[in-house]
């Protein structure tokens, strides 16, 4: 067996036991004896007998009544397109930590802490979320020459990946600003409730009446909405953060799961890494043998030049077929458009991990409700699994080839940088190159012939 095929199922088989066991762990801590469905039923059950008793409403005024308020206290809850807000998504995209979604314990805080240091980013517990929503009120040369090189990188590159930072975060500014903010939004969606309820239902409510129905109604659809801590879901929850994708899609509620998960991933995120390290390097090796079998059989080339640049370019065409493959089947299995579903397997792949499209959950949901077998769930389940490992096993490719050519990228990196001195500190000169020099570096930055073996 090659040896890095041993070393890839040995990595796994270790990675997917100690995985199966932190979620087997997981079920017993977190899992309620109520299921969420019934915890939903339940709360409108007797919120149903509540008003009926008091204001005689029909089961169809009663359900209208519940789901516009729901929307009216979800839709409050959401953030709005304000620049920062915008940097702030942008930041999450860039690091990958992905939080979307201050009175903490010291449980709280360590786990969102290590939540965000992980870039897993569940979304459940954000810093500075409140101050968020609340509205109302040559130069890498000359740095160089005055600073430590280490200091003077570091900077240039902070500076230009806040300057990226927020022009992005501008054009999501413009692209998804809207002119009515989700609280104003929210409070009008209440007037407008409210003002309908003595004319459309015929109900006499005091305003502490309303807003206590507001409440209750809300976090009885909010109840329904959340996953049960079955083994199943327990596993997804745990991939989700050794992979450090963490949708936040699923959470744990009690301090004891929260101080499991900093414990379990201060070992599975490691041991997630190097799983993915090797498989990575695998598919590398494989690649490149196929590119020399292609070059030497099919084109009967004797002098191979550039693998690693050829390496490089057929994992992210398979990565990209791969994506265009996974969203068309979102298509038919969550009833997504293609750009949602091209949208959640990026965010996935890049191990981002929003949480707004979660992939299966909607599997889970009808699971809780009895509307699917168990069976069909798994069935269903290999659908996603397949092109989760080896979306996230190609991304690890493309990063080792990238690393493998990390002296060709510098050498290319400082050719061009060359230029920029003379085009932003010599006014009114250009860049000059002498011809004959140029040929000579060129010569000499030229990437050696390459031939490897299987």
């Amino acid at each position: 067996m090659h040896p890095l095929l041993k070393k890839s199922l040995l990595r796994f088989g270790f990675l997917h036991t100690y995985a199966i066991l932190v979620a087997w762990i997981f079920t017993v801590i977190e899992r309620r004896d109520e299921p969420a469905f019934e915890r939903m039923e339940k709360s409108l059950r007797k919120l149903r007998f509540d008003m009926n008793l008091n204001y005689n409403l029909t089961d169809d005024d009663f359900d209208n009544f519940v789901n516009r308020a729901a929307a009216a206290v979800i839709e409050g809850d959401e953030l709005d397109w304000t620049l920062l807000n915008s940097f702030t998504f942008a930041l999450v995209a860039f690091t990958t930590i992905g939080v979307f979604m201050e009175k903490w314990d010291y449980v709280e805080s360590l786990y969102a802490s290590f939540a965000t240091f992980t870039t897993i980013g569940f979304g459940d517990y954000v810093p500075c979320e409140a101050l968020l929503r609340d509205k109302e009120g040559g130069l890498e040369r000359i740095l160089s020459e005055n600073m430590h090189p280490l200091l003077g990188k570091a900077l240039l590159r902070v500076v230009l990946f806040h300057g990226f930072g927020l022009l992005v975060a501008w054009v999501f500014t413009l692209i998804e600003s809207h002119e009515e903010s989700r609280q104003l939004k929210m409070k009008r969606l209440f007037r407008e409730l409210r003002a309908e309820i003595p004319l459309k239902y015929k109900v006499n409510m005091s305003d502490i009446d309303f807003e206590s129905f507001l409440r209750k109604a809300s976090a009885g659809v909010t109840a329904g909405e959340e996953l049960d801590w079955t083994f199943m879901n327990s596993c997804a929850y745990v991939f989700a953060a050794f992979t450090t994708i963490g949708y936040g899609h699923i959470t744990p509620k009690t301090s004891l799961g929260r101080g499991v998960t900093i414990n379990a991933c201060l070992l599975g995120i490691p041991i997630t890494m190097l799983a993915f390290k090797t498989l990575g390097e695998l598919c590398a090796t494989f690649f490149r043998f196929l590119v020399i079998k292609t070059e030497t059989i099919l084109f009967r080339r004797v002098e191979l030049k550039h693998l690693k640049k050829k390496t490089f370019f057929v994992a992210c065409v398979l990565l990209v077929v791969l994506m265009i493959l996974a969203s068309v089947s979102t298509i038919f299995l969550e009833h997504w458009t293609f750009m949602e579903g091209l949208y959640a397997w990026f965010t996935t792949f890049t191990t981002i991990g929003f949480g707004d499209y979660v992939l299966f959950r909607s599997y889970s949901i009808k699971l809780a409700r009895g509307d699917i077998s168990t069976t069909s769930l798994l069935l269903k389940g290999l659908v996603f699994v397949v092109p989760y490992a080896v979306g996230l096993s190609l991304m690890s490719c493309i990063l080792t080839c990238l690393v493998d050519s990390v002296d060709q990228i510098r050498h290319f990196r400082d050719r061009c940088w060359s230029c920029c001195p003379s085009l932003i500190f010599d006014s009114g000169n250009v860049c000059r190159y002498d011809v004959s020099r140029s040929d000579t570096s060129d010569g000499r930055d030229r990437e050696e012939n390459e031939p490897g073996e299987m």
